[in-house]
């Protein structure tokens, strides 16, 4: 019977490894198949996590961070996270709370939050005045600009972000790169008529049907990059999506 329970820890730490490694090595395209060949792994994974208790312990090899951080990249694939519980988010909120002098590990933990709070349970569990306390505090208190990013977006996927107003821009001139269109492919006849009319008033204008060369991703973000506005045509369809979780 031992021998039968090492070579299962064997097995389980061989799937994990592998689980880790795929989202480093495929891209979107693959997608699908990413979530083929992970989905009966991430429950131990996720179990593994909750088996955590010192900072220095690690399961199969693996340290807490590497298995959070491994946990929140194949979350970010868009799946259902039938296998997070409320005991999970709130290991992870305790975490963000009680880890104020390690970066590494907030910008970890924010991280997987964020990527699990797309999913409309998880979105249950987060929903809370204790939750929102600590996810606001963290953004407002720590020193890691990436830990501030993932809570204003954690926030904002909970619709907990205050609508803001911004100045109007009533020249073209005064735009010195072009005016991005993000969209979900539902609303693309929309978006295509915005363009339209924008150029018209003589706006520089990229959308992806017009500019994608090379690599999606690659395309996008240098899109970003050059571009003075992201107008974001934003429905539930696109928030859910796996390129704004990306963003």
């Amino acid at each position: 019977m031992i021998i039968i329970k090492e070579l299962q820890d064997i097995a389980s730490a061989i799937r994990v490894t592998s689980c880790l490694l795929l989202p480093l090595i495929m891209n979107e395209d693959e997608d699908n198949l990413l979530a083929e060949n992970t989905s009966d792994v991430l429950p131990l994974l996720s179990g593994m996590i909750q088996m955590y208790n010192r900072n220095d312990q690690r399961l199969y090899g693996f340290s807490f961070i590497e298995l959070v951080d491994g946990l929140s990249k194949l979350m970010v694939r868009g799946r259902s996270h039938t296998f997070i519980d409320q005991n999970l988010v709130d290991l992870l909120l305790n975490l963000l709370e009680n880890s104020a002098k390690n970066n590494d590990l907030l910008e970890c933990v924010s991280n997987a939050i964020l990527n699990a709070s797309f999913d409309e349970k998880v979105q249950r569990f987060l929903d809370s005045d204790r939750a929102i306390r600590i996810i606001t505090c963290a953004q407002n208190n720590s020193r890691s600009q990436l830990v501030q990013k993932n809570c204003e977006a954690i926030l904002w996927t909970l619709n907990r972000i205050p609508h803001r107003h911004c100045s109007t821009i009533s020249n073209s001139c005064q735009l010195q790169g072009h005016i991005m269109i993000s969209y979900n492919r539902s609303v693309i006849a929309m978006c295509l008529k915005i363009r339209d009319r924008l150029k018209a008033l003589h706006y520089s204008v990229w959308l992806d049907v017009d500019n994608i060369n090379g690599g999606v991703l690659e395309s996008m973000a240098q899109a970003v990059e050059d571009s003075s506005i992201v107008l974001i045509c934003m429905n539930e369809q696109y928030k859910q999506s796996y390129y704004c979780r990306l963003g």
